[in-house]
């Protein structure tokens, strides 16, 4: 509601599904993301989570009161952990190719999807049946930029982003990314924001007693 400024309904805004959203560090992103897959997870919609900074461990402790909907309503990806299982030697090389890989992953998980929905409307129509429960669709996170232009080459990540983004907007496919704008240079930002379909600025001000707001 806040990206969009008005409650989101998929049909009223299928051109709207990718947003940024900018902000320092321990500003709120990772919360808000949070709350944006929750609320996905909860009314039957398949979640993937995209994260180069957290462990398996760590993600499903974040999503803790939903771990029987993680196992079976979302994917968890970490490109890091990815090259490190395929290679005991870091290289840059093997780094680009994870982010190759992960697209691959996430390009696979795009295909099932479609393919179920396509499946359960051929078996209500075969059985001259309607159903009253909701599609499954597929909404993203990923959490952070910032941490793929520390680990990986930036003309990778912003040909990853590029590529990342066509598939998701092609499949409206609700998704929003995080990125710290205090350490991930302007000029970076600036290529990448017109990707965008809307952005969010979390910004921080310090009170006189020293409150964070």
């Amino acid at each position: 509601k806040e990206l969009l400024g008005k409650d989101y309904h998929h049909d009223q805004n299928s051109e709207n599904t990718l947003f940024l959203i900018m902000g320092p560090g321990r500003s709120g992103k990772t919360t808000y993301c949070k709350t944006f897959f929750e609320s996905n997870l909860k009314i039957g919609n398949i979640g993937i989570f995209l994260s180069s900074t957290l462990t398996k461990k760590q993600y499903q402790n974040l999503f803790n009161s939903l771990s029987s909907l993680l196992e079976s309503n979302s994917f968890f990806i970490n490109p890091f952990l990815r090259e490190q299982m395929n290679s005991l030697e870091t290289n840059n090389s093997v780094c680009n190719d994870s982010l190759a890989e992960v697209q691959k992953e996430i390009d696979k998980i795009i295909f099932s999807s479609k393919i179920e929905q396509k499946n359960q409307q051929n078996k209500e129509k075969e059985d001259n049946t309607m159903s009253f429960l909701p599609q499954k669709r597929l909404c993203m996170v990923l959490d952070s930029l910032s941490h793929l232009f520390n680990i990986f080459d930036e003309k990778d990540v912003l040909r990853f982003i590029n590529t990342l983004s066509f598939s998701l907007k092609n499949n409206n496919i609700l998704s929003i990314f995080t990125i710290d704008d205090t350490v991930v240079p302007k000029s970076i930002i600036d290529k990448i924001r017109p990707l965008f379909d809307g952005v969010l600025q979390i910004k921080l001000d310090e009170k006189d007693d020293d409150e964070i707001v």
